[in-house]
């Protein structure tokens, strides 16, 4: 039984990767359909930008996964006060970011990029809203396979997804 219920929650757990990795890939493929290679590249390098710094918290949330577990068959206040905590700060810090973001968005295009990309501006301070979703997206995850109710995680995703695709069939041909 033990096998068999880790291959169920690891097939979850894989579902929920494929529907996420098409969530930050649809928008390529949308955009290719409707506009040339320069628009999609200006789009694209944002985009690739945003994708990297999801790393920061994944591993986050990937480090406080055993603790929230071992909190939550223990006192489960002190998994709340914990998880609480987790969830302010990186709300603030996905704020923070944001904010910077948009304002420093030239900069960062001219220095990751070069001048020749200036025109992805936009796209960057667009895609910066973002930012808080993704930095508190691993962390709910990891709340709710720390409390084996990973199964909730298909349904805000598959939403997402939707979401995106339905935005994206709207603004990109205009």
């Amino acid at each position: 039984p033990l096998m068999k219920d880790l291959l169920k929650r690891s097939f979850i757990l894989g579902i929920n990767m494929l529907i996420i990795q098409a969530l930050f890939r649809v928008d390529i493929f949308l955009l290719k359909a409707y506009k040339d290679n320069v628009e999609v590249s200006l789009f694209y390098a944002p985009h690739a930008f945003l994708l990297q710094m999801q790393i920061i918290p994944v591993a986050f949330a990937a480090a406080l996964l055993p603790l929230l577990s071992r909190s939550f068959q223990g006192n489960g206040s002190d998994a709340s006060y914990g998880y609480e905590k987790v969830f302010k700060l990186f709300w603030i810090v996905g704020i923070y970011v944001t904010v910077l973001g948009i304002l420093c968005g030239p900069r960062i295009i001219e220095l990751i990029y070069g001048q020749a990309f200036i025109m992805s501006t936009l796209s960057l301070q667009i895609l910066m809203i973002a930012v808080v979703f993704f930095a508190l997206h691993p962390i709910m995850g990891s709340l709710l396979i720390s409390q084996n109710k990973e199964l909730l995680l298909l349904p805000g995703s598959a939403v997402a997804l939707l979401s995106n695709v339905g935005v994206a069939c709207i603004l990109i041909p205009h």
